[in-house]
């Protein structure tokens, strides 16, 4: 058949299936082939990943999957979330990509898409199908910047996640999905500032998701039955230059975590490293502890330090003292070490200005459980401070939000570079840490850069204001 026969063939054909005009990469058919209840996609950029998601998603509601049968008979409710409504709406983002495939005449007619804004036309920002096989069925569009309440309807058959989801996203959307054994997609590129993924990382090496995985190559951006790809080596090879030697192995190979060859911390060097008392330090000093509970659940780091008030946009640190990370501990123990800490080198609770710790953790049991309140209550009874003595400080909770890893170990970076952080040799474990992290999330060596990470970012926050003068004995203790 050819001529006008031949179009009106295939404007039959698209009318039933708007996708019948799709060809798929062999990555991308595993995708739409796969039936399991959790699915990962890990792809670099620009292979089609949030293509084969939109797809995916539009063959959910109407049945027309031509390789897998439909899970579900009659309306279903689809949830897509995101980082952000504005992110979606972007230009070439994920609604765009599903819009340009909803066939328009199933769908409500008052909804209507604006590039940049998002789907209007609803009180709620939400896609519903009116006719054809997916009539009834909602595709409701959330974010996970909302309330983990609000992410959760009565009845959800499929979740969509585009972009890195938060645990608590998961642990809220997943038990809802049980009542029709619905299912849970997620589909990212990874980037440095990410949400923190090791929870998906478990999940995967677990078996509970099955995972898709695609790296930046000519041969999975090639769809079957075109004549060539559509991003070619050369393509690939310009691309790669134009980004930051941290981000290529997340972009291109897709990696969970940025992979450095020698380490993360580049600018630092021995002469980073060097003895100082502290009755040398700047008079305006803050005095800050910074605490990580560490990737073995139960081990503790403290680490001292102390930041200068110096100018708003150069602030001066010096890494005093260490503590822990040997064994598995309680926080009667934690908080000994930690008192032991500021006195071996003259200084006692009521000299620290600020106390920053980790997020609670473990599950009370063999001395696991971590819990700023638990051990701010064990460095007051030990240190014979009261709850109302006007020395008693609180521990503040770390900002973890999307790479904040990252944010705060380019603060440490910046300073080495500029000479503005010094750490004393005693902190062997810290010492030994800025050397050899490379970026790993798993590695052990990142936890104590938390509990240094955490300091600076603390006292960097907050040293306007603050203007603690101290005086110094003999022992080089502060007063």
């Amino acid at each position: 058949m050819t001529g006008i026969g031949a179009w009106a063939k295939v404007a039959e054909l698209v009318e039933r299936d708007p996708l019948a005009w799709a060809s798929w990469s062999p990555w991308q058919r595993g995708v739409l082939e796969d039936g399991s209840t959790c699915r990962l996609i890990r792809a670099a950029n620009q292979v089609g990943k949030t293509t084969v998601l939109v797809a995916d998603l539009l063959h959910e509601i109407r049945g027309t999957n031509p390789y897998r049968p439909r899970r579900h008979a009659g309306p279903i409710n689809v949830m897509l979330v995101s980082e952000s409504l504005e992110q979606m709406a972007q230009p070439g983002a994920i609604l765009e990509k599903l819009w340009d495939i909803l066939p328009k005449h199933e769908i409500d007619p008052k909804i209507y898409f604006v590039q940049g804004e998002g789907v209007r036309g609803a009180k709620i920002p939400a896609i519903r199908f009116v006719k054809g096989p997916g009539a009834g069925s909602v595709i409701s569009l959330r974010t996970y910047r909302q309330d983990p309440q609000t992410l959760a309807g009565a009845t959800i058959h499929a979740v969509y996640c585009d972009e890195p989801s938060p645990a608590r996203a998961y642990g809220e959307l997943q038990p809802r999905l049980l009542r029709h054994n619905g299912t849970f997609t997620i589909a990212f590129t990874p980037t440095l500032n990410m949400p923190d993924q090791g929870w998906l990382r478990e999940l995967v090496d677990g078996g509970v998701f099955s995972e898709h995985y695609a790296a930046m190559t000519p041969e999975n951006a090639w769809p079957e039955g075109y004549a060539r790809p559509f991003l070619t080596a050369e393509r690939i090879e310009t691309a790669i230059k134009a980004w930051p030697e941290v981000e290529v192995p997340m972009r291109v190979k897709a990696a969970w975590e940025p992979v450095i060859k020698d380490r993360y911390l580049t600018a630092f060097t021995d002469n980073a490293t060097q003895p100082f008392e502290l009755r040398d330090l700047p008079a305006d000093c803050q005095i800050v502890v910074g605490i990580d509970h560490g990737i073995v659940i139960g081990k503790q780091w403290a680490v001292l330090l102390a930041v200068s008030g110096g100018s708003t946009d150069s602030p001066r640190y010096w890494f005093i003292a260490e503590a822990g990370g040997q064994e598995v501990s309680s926080p009667e123990i934690d908080a000994k070490a930690i008192l032991d800490m500021l006195a071996s080198v003259g200084l006692k609770y009521e000299h620290v200005d600020e106390w920053i710790g980790d997020r609670d953790t473990g599950d009370g049991r063999h001395m696991k459980s971590k819990s700023n309140a638990i051990l701010r209550a064990q460095l007051w009874y030990q240190a014979g401070i009261s709850s109302n003595d006007k020395r008693a400080r609180v521990i503040h909770t770390p900002v973890k939000g999307s790479g904040s890893v990252w944010y705060g170990l380019g603060l440490l970076n910046a300073a080495f570079a500029e000479g503005r952080a010094v750490i004393h040799p005693r902190c062997n474990a810290l010492v030994e840490a800025v050397r050899r992290f490379k970026g790993d999330s798993r590695d052990p060596h990142k936890d104590v850069l938390d509990a240094a990470r955490y300091a600076l970012e603390k006292g960097t926050q907050r040293r306007i204001g603050f203007s603690i003068r101290a005086s110094y004995g003999a022992s080089g203790g502060r007063k």
